[in-house]
């Protein structure tokens, strides 16, 4: 199997906030030779790592993973329709007594259950 080196995003978090390898390093309590090689994918993250980067630099975890492995961005139209859809969704009940019977007493009267036919409108 064939190791895939995926860019990470630390050295440009990192001169964004202004901090040397070195500042970083001490930060997170590694050393500025294991922070550069996480720089240059010499050496993989854990996700207690990642958590660390992200807080030291001040920004969210998923910012320290590759560009690639981002989410995409929506749009104010998709955000817009996002919460409409939210604010017309009925809240799920955890009371299910509200179901219908009607499959109990089909299952004790011995007859099969059968979906309802959809009708076609004719």
């Amino acid at each position: 199997m064939t190791d895939t080196i995926i860019k990470n995003n630390i050295r440009q978090l990192r001169k964004k906030a202004g901090l040397t390898q070195e500042q970083l390093a001490e930060k997170i309590g590694i050393s500025q030779v294991h922070l550069g090689r996480l720089e240059n994918n010499a050496r993989s993250m854990d996700l207690e790592q990642v958590e660390k980067i992200a807080t030291a630099l001040g920004c969210k975890p998923l910012d320290v993973l590759p560009t690639a492995w981002q989410p995409e961005e929506i749009t104010p139209e998709e955000r817009e329709i996002l919460r409409m859809i939210r604010k017309t969704a009925t809240p799920q009940s955890g009371n299910n007594q509200n179901i219908s019977t009607q499959t109990d007493s089909l299952e004790h009267s011995g007859q099969p259950l059968t979906p309802p036919q959809k009708s076609n409108g004719r």
